[in-house]
């Protein structure tokens, strides 16, 4: 849902009126902040300045990218209750050492490689005024980067579950 959704305190609350008492909600969502605990992604490399274009085009579109570690906060103001929140790196390529974040990373940096175009040509051109050709040196470089083991990023993926009470207690 990476920045379909203009209104997460509305859509939670809809979800709310939605659902039946008792019953569940679940949102698992990246904030697209890209990450490096090892300082192996430099601040001036294609993929951070990417990073930082996507991050703002999308805000000034009225989407934003980054806001999933407040989910919890418009769950529990919609009315949600035993609200469970977990966040997990999600590699952005097969870096890691640990086997299952190594296939989570291949996975993902399939993902990201097939889905950067889509995310890139008509925000940059609209939000930066760039070319076409611009974006696509861009991405190109961008590409390498993500492609890159010796660069470690990934992003928080957060994972929400929150229950709507049995019953609502008029007093």
């Amino acid at each position: 849902m990476l920045g379909a959704i203009g209104d997460w305190p509305r859509l939670t609350a809809q979800a709310y009126n939605a659902i039946k008492p008792g019953g569940y909600f679940e949102i698992l969502e990246p904030a697209a902040h890209i990450i490096s605990d090892d300082g192996s992604l430099p601040a001036d490399s294609s993929l951070a300045i990417w990073n930082n274009l996507f991050v703002t085009a999308a805000s000034k579109f009225g989407r934003s990218v980054v806001e999933a570690p407040l989910y919890k906060d418009y769950l529990r103001d919609a009315g949600f209750i035993n609200i469970h929140e977990e966040v997990f790196k999600l590699p952005n390529s097969p870096w890691p050492k640990n086997k299952l974040l190594k296939e989570a990373g291949g996975y993902q940096m399939v993902n990201f490689l097939e889905a950067l175009e889509g995310l890139s040509l008509r925000m940059f051109q609209a939000a930066y005024n760039m070319s076409v050709d611009e974006i696509h040196v861009l991405l190109a470089k961008v590409r390498s980067d993500i492609k890159n083991k010796s660069i470690h990023t990934y992003y928080n993926l957060h994972r929400y579950v929150a229950q709507k009470p049995h019953s609502i207690n008029l007093e």
